[in-house]
C-alpha cells in the first residue's frame, strides 16, 4: 500500500461531492438566513423529515426580521411534530437579537454568532463555512463517524476529543473551499458512511481510509454509553362540552414549556388508571365518573416512554366551566396550537372518529 496519506482524499472526496450532492433547497442561494434556519431544523432531524419543515417556515417567515417579529406561539405551532422545541425558542430569539444589533441576516462575525442562543461550535462553523466560505470547522455527528474512520481514531470525542476532531477537520480544508469540503464530509457521512453497515465499495475514500485498511470500521467511533430508558404508564383526560375539547396550558418554563395538552399525568406503580385520572381531573371539573379508556397512544420524552390511556368524557350540556381552569377549544383550533407529541396523537384519534368516540 506504501506510505498512507489520507489527505490524498481531499480531492476525491470533493468531486464525489460535485457529483453525487443532493439538491437541498438551502444550497440554491447559501444565504446566511436560509443556512442557519437548515441547520438549526437538522440539529436531531432526520433531513426528509426536515425540507418540508424548512420550506413552510420560509414560506411564512422569509427573513430574519420576519421571524423575529413573529409570536412564540405561532413560531412553536409551525414547528409542532419536530420536538426538541427549544430549537425553535432559541432561533427565533436568535433572529430577535441580531435584529436589535442592526443585522438583516446572521453575520460571518464569530463572535457575535457564538453570542446567540442555540447556536454551538458547530452551528457557528456551519454558519460561517457554509453560507460566507470561510475556513471554519463544522464537526456534527456524521463529520464524526467520517473523521473516526477515515484516520482509525479511537474515542467516543466528547469534550477534548471534539475539539482535536474540529482542529482535523479545519486542517482538511484546501483554501478557499470551506462550503464544499464541510457539506461534503457530511454529506458522505448521512449518504455512505452511515453508522451499521456503511457502503465502503462505493466511498470515494475508500483507497485512503485507514479504518477500512485495518478493519475497524465498525469500531469507529467507539460508542457513548447511555442507560436504559424508563417505561411508564400515563393516563389523559379528553374531556368535550358542547362541542370543545378542554386543554390546559403548561408552565413557562420546563418541559414542553407554554405548551397545550389535554389533563394528564404518569402513573404510579400499581395505581388504578381511573382513579389517577379523577383525582387529576378533580380540581378542573370536581368529581366526575370515569369510563374505561378508550384508546391509547405511545409516545417518547427524555428517556421515558410512555404508553398513554386516553378516557374520552363527555360532560352534560347543562353542566358549566369554572373560569380559569382550563381553556376550552374546538378541534381544528386545539390541531393549530403548539402542543406535545402525546397530545397531538390523542387529537389525531379524535380527528379521524370525526367527533365521534375513539377506538382502540
Amino acid at each position: 500500500m506504501g506510505v498512507w496519506d489520507p489527505r490524498r482524499g481531499v480531492p476525491l472526496l470533493l468531486e464525489w461531492f460535485a457529483r453525487e450532492g443532493r439538491d437541498l433547497p438551502w444550497r440554491r442561494t447559501y444565504r446566511p438566513y436560509e443556512v442557519l434556519l437548515s441547520e438549526i431544523l437538522l440539529q436531531q432531524t432526520r433531513m426528509e423529515a426536515a425540507v418540508p419543515y424548512f420550506l413552510r417556515f420560509l414560506e411564512r417567515f422569509p427573513t430574519l426580521e420576519a421571524l423575529a417579529g413573529a409570536p412564540e406561539e405561532e413560531v412553536l405551532a409551525l414547528w409542532t411534530g419536530l420536538g426538541y422545541y427549544r430549537r425553535a425558542r432559541s432561533l427565533r430569539e436568535a433572529a430577535a437579537r441580531l435584529i436589535a444589533l442592526g443585522y438583516r441576516e446572521p453575520p460571518e462575525d464569530e463572535g457575535v454568532l457564538r453570542s446567540l442562543p442555540g447556536l454551538g461550535s458547530y452551528t457557528v462553523g456551519a454558519v460561517r463555512s457554509i453560507a460566507y466560505n470561510l475556513p471554519a470547522p463544522a464537526v456534527d455527528g456524521n463529520v464524526v463517524r467520517v473523521l473516526a474512520r477515515w484516520f482509525d481514531l479511537p474515542g467516543t470525542f466528547q469534550g477534548k476529543g471534539r475539539k482535536e476532531l474540529e482542529a482535523l477537520a479545519l486542517s482538511l480544508i484546501p483554501p478557499g473551499r470551506a462550503r464544499d469540503c464541510n457539506q461534503a464530509l457530511m454529506e458522505l457521512g448521512a449518504l455512505v458512511c452511515v453508522p451499521s453497515s456503511p457502503r465502503c465499495p462505493v466511498c470515494p475514500l475508500v483507497s485512503c481510509c485507514l479504518a477500512r485498511w485495518r478493519g475497524t470500521e465498525a469500531l469507529r467511533p467507539e460508542k457513548v454509553s447511555r442507560g436504559a430508558s424508563v417505561q411508564a404508564l400515563g393516563v389523559a383526560g379528553l374531556v368535550r362540552h358542547r362541542g370543545k375539547l378542554l386543554l390546559r396550558r403548561r408552565p413557562p418554563r420546563g418541559l414542553w414549556a407554554g405548551f397545550w395538552e389535554f389533563p394528564w399525568r404518569l402513573l404510579e406503580e400499581g395505581e388504578d388508571p381511573g382513579a389517577a385520572l379523577g383525582r387529576e381531573l378533580a380540581p378542573l371539573l370536581g368529581e366526575v365518573e370515569i369510563p374505561p379508556p378508550c384508546c391509547e397512544v405511545r409516545h417518547a420524552f427524555l428517556r421515558t416512554r410512555v404508553r398513554l390511556l386516553g378516557f374520552l368524557l363527555d360532560l352534560p350540556e347543562g353542566w358549566e366551566p369554572t373560569p380559569g381552569q382550563g381553556t376550552w377549544w374546538t378541534l381544528e383550533e386545539a390541531a393549530g396550537l403548539p402542543a406535545s407529541a402525546g397530545c397531538r396523537k390523542l387529537l389525531e384519534r379524535l380527528r379521524r372518529e370525526d367527533g365521534e368516540s375513539p377506538r382502540c
